[in-house]
């Protein structure tokens, strides 16, 4: 039983303590302010056993949680501002740059692109072979047949033979199939008189073959992608208001897929959906966690009217950007008092400068001044090169 002698009035007058024969409950009164809730957890918590204490905390973050839900502006029937999508004209048509958009302008031609197969070889011996498919290595024994599914194989097999097998194994929907065939006639060529490997080893090891020649191509068209898109990046754009055809995405109502929900001893008052999707109050060492500053940091500014804990690879239900290779997701979105749109992304330190951020920090950039205002984007980061707080970093974004 804790002593609430010496406790303020305030806390007297929120909180009342009943005991009972099972132990002591802690009755709520009236609307408390968060500010007074965490004093009274931390008057309640300091006369209390470690166990009781951990007990307590569980019960007041559940407190939170309910009071959270109850006020979510989607749980009160409130919408949120239409997010701005980029977009891309194409053809004499504005699309938005989806992924079969991002295959359309990675324009290519399988045959123009150097033959080779760096990652793989075979080493030979009396009694095994070994198969190496970049850095992942197969060992076999010649004897074991079985395992090797030379059963399989017809005698005297010819490159035309294991061309058209390939052909069936690799088969890709964006390539054609003859297009396809010549490539692989001059992958053989190239295994067979270029490196020196057997037709016989290669028949043997075909369906590591396989996978290497699938990767490969692959690869190939990574690259085109990745250079189309740069190419075209300053092309896309948000579309105008007032346009014809308004692409853009929306916040809805129960459209809200979270996992690991949070549950901590700060009351976030902004929030658009009852509860916040993967945040974390502290990490494992006990230390107040990055993304959580940060999500404090958009919960407090004045100018934020309201704000979503982006859910990522929920194409349907999150608000995504296009990159070369597939989309990314902001870690939060905020609807400002002003009626503007706010992403921001936030990295931690050692990931804030490598290719993935350097390419989400272009497109998020190019999707803010394509916008005309409407949009704005931070990349946000612990402490950036000026020594400033993510708390700073905000509020000059905003200012």
């Amino acid at each position: 039983m804790p002593d609430t002698q010496h406790w303020p009035e305030e806390i007297k007058a929120a909180v009342q303590i009943r005991v009972t024969t099972q132990g002591a409950t802690i009755l709520l009164k009236g609307n408390v302010d968060s500010d007074t809730l965490a004093q009274a957890e931390a008057f309640i918590s300091k006369t209390l056993p470690e166990k009781a204490r951990i007990a307590v905390k569980e019960q007041f973050d559940a407190h939170r949680a309910v009071r959270q839900a109850l006020r979510a502006p989607a749980q009160l029937g409130l919408n949120f501002a239409l997010i701005p999508q980029l977009c891309l004209q194409l053809d004499g048509y504005l699309e938005i740059v989806e992924k079969e958009t991002l295959s359309s302008i990675g324009d290519w031609d399988l045959l123009d692109q150097p033959v080779q197969l760096a990652g793989f070889t075979i080493r030979e011996s009396i009694n095994s072979f070994e198969i190496d498919v970049n850095g992942q290595q197969v060992k076999y024994r010649h004897i074991d047949a079985q395992q090797l599914k030379l059963n399989d194989v017809v005698s005297h097999v010819s490159e035309q033979d294991l061309v058209r097998w390939l052909d069936l194994e690799v088969r890709k929907p964006y390539v054609s199939q003859l297009q396809l065939q010549s490539y692989l006639v001059k992958m053989l060529t190239h295994l067979i008189h270029d490196r020196g490997l057997t037709l016989t080893a290669l028949v043997r090891a075909r369906f590591q073959l396989a996978q290497a020649v699938s990767r490969e191509i692959e690869r190939l068209r990574q690259l085109a992608m990745e250079k189309g898109f740069q190419g075209r990046l300053f092309e896309m754009s948000v579309s105008p208001p007032d346009s014809s055809v308004y692409y853009s995405f929306e916040f809805q109502a129960g459209m809200y897929p979270a996992r690991q929900c949070y549950q901590g001893s700060y009351e976030f008052s902004k929030h658009f959906y009852p509860v916040i999707h993967d945040l974390r109050e502290k990490t494992g060492a006990g230390k107040i966690a990055e993304e959580f500053q940060c999500a404090q940091a958009i919960d407090v500014h004045p100018m934020v009217k309201q704000w979503v804990r982006n859910i990522e690879r929920q194409e349907k239900h999150s608000f995504w950007l296009p990159t070369s290779s597939d989309y990314f997701y902001p870690d939060f979105v905020a609807e400002l008092t002003d009626g503007r749109v706010l992403a921001v992304e936030y990295k931690g330190e050692p990931y804030k400068t490598n290719d993935d951020s350097r390419e989400k920090k272009q497109v998020g950039d190019r999707w803010e001044k394509s916008s005309d205002g409407r949009c704005l984007f931070l990349f946000a980061v612990a402490e950036d090169e000026s020594g400033r707080t993510v708390f700073q970093q905000l509020a000059e974004k905003l200012a």
